[in-house]
C-alpha cells in the first residue's frame, strides 16, 4: 500500500485532489449504519467502542449504553463465552473469522453470519 504522499502525488498528476477525510468518514459511517448486519468494534479488553444502528436497534441499546462495556450487558453468559472464544482466536491469529452464529438480543434470537477481524487501526496522529 502506498503512503499518503504517493497517493497525493498520483492524484495531483491526474488532476484530482486528495479525498477529504471527513467526507470519506461520513460515507463509511453511512454505509456501516445502513447495513442490516450487526457491526461493532471492541477494544483489546473486549469492550465496545462502536455499534451500528442495526446493532443498537436489535439490542435496544445506544452506543452510549454500550461504550466501554462488554457482551454481558446484552447476552447470557454461555453466549458471552462463545463470542469471547471466537474473538480471542481472531486476536491471536490476526486472521478474519467468518462464522454462522445465533445471537441473543432483547428482541429474541438472531441468526447471522458475522465476520470478525482484528483491527490494526490506531487513534491519534
Amino acid at each position: 500500500m502506498a503512503d499518503r504522499s504517493d497517493e497525493g502525488a498520483r492524484a495531483a498528476e491526474d488532476g484530482r485532489s486528495e479525498p477529504d477525510p471527513q467526507v470519506t468518514l461520513e460515507r463509511v459511517m453511512a454505509l456501516v449504519n445502513s447495513s442490516p448486519s450487526l457491526v461493532y468494534l471492541k477494544d483489546t479488553e473486549f469492550r465496545y467502542t462502536f455499534i451500528n444502528r442495526t446493532f443498537g436497534r436489535d439490542s435496544n441499546k445506544t452506543l452510549a449504553d454500550m461504550y466501554g462495556r462488554g457482551d454481558e450487558v446484552i447476552m447470557p453468559p454461555e453466549f458471552v463465552a462463545q463470542v469471547r472464544a471466537d474473538e480471542i482466536k481472531v486476536m491471536e491469529s490476526g486472521e478474519p473469522l467468518a462464522y454462522e452464529e445465533e445471537v441473543v438480543t432483547p428482541k429474541g434470537r438472531r441468526h447471522s453470519g458475522p465476520s470478525s477481524c482484528r483491527s490494526t487501526a490506531t487513534t491519534g496522529s
